[in-house]
């Protein structure tokens, strides 16, 4: 049996002698070769910018890839930032600010009399970063600012106090149930009236 301080020995009983890695030195480039290097780059630009200019298709975005990026950024822009959520039994999650708001656009429409037009949403300073989701979120949504119009004539349009309280509830209840969403504060603001 061998110690740790032993050589090692070969089938024959003789010392096996490792070799140590030996090093290589990349060779140095000369000014001649870096200047060969950059008038190929160079003229590489000039062909391709070329190419360009004449419209060849070979340098070209093809419409069908230019309008699937079109397609994609749209959609991106549309869906906002992503926004912390609470941890679900799965992991962390984040939905996007408009799933936030669709949530919300959806709970104030079912409140009898009142119609959304539009919600403001301020987030905690910490990003999902704090809470074991990805950097570059938005943090948990801390207040909500609902602009709501309110049916003319109607039942709500002679309490609007009720229904801005009926507003309020349906907001918190979706978020709640939805989202796992507790704000500190939900505010309504009456903006409007509609006829139906």
């Amino acid at each position: 049996m061998q110690t740790p301080h032993e050589p090692e020995e070969n089938a024959q009983g003789a010392p096996i002698e490792h070799e140590l890695p030996v090093e290589h030195e990349l060779p140095v480039e000369t000014a001649e070769q870096s200047a060969a290097y950059d008038s190929l780059i160079r003229s590489a630009h000039q062909e391709w910018a070329a190419l360009e200019k004449s419209g060849d298709p070979s340098v070209s975005v093809s419409s069908g890839a230019l309008a699937a990026l079109k397609r994609s950024v749209r959609a991106e822009v549309r869906r906002g930032a992503q926004i912390s959520v609470p941890p679900t039994r799965r992991g962390p999650m984040s939905v996007s600010e408009l799933t936030l708001h669709t949530v919300l656009r959806r709970a104030v429409d079912t409140v009898p009399d009142a119609r959304s037009l539009r919600a403001r949403v301020e987030y905690a300073e910490e990003g999902a970063a704090s809470h074991g989701g990805w950097s570059g979120e938005r943090g948990m949504p801390r207040a909500v600012t609902l602009r709501i119009s309110v049916q003319l004539g109607s039942p709500g349009a002679r309490d609007l106090v009720r229904l801005a309280e009926d507003v309020r509830g349906a907001a918190a209840a979706a978020l709640h149930r939805d989202l796992g969403i507790d704000p500190d504060r939900i505010d309504v603001h009456i903006e409007d009236l509609h006829d139906q």
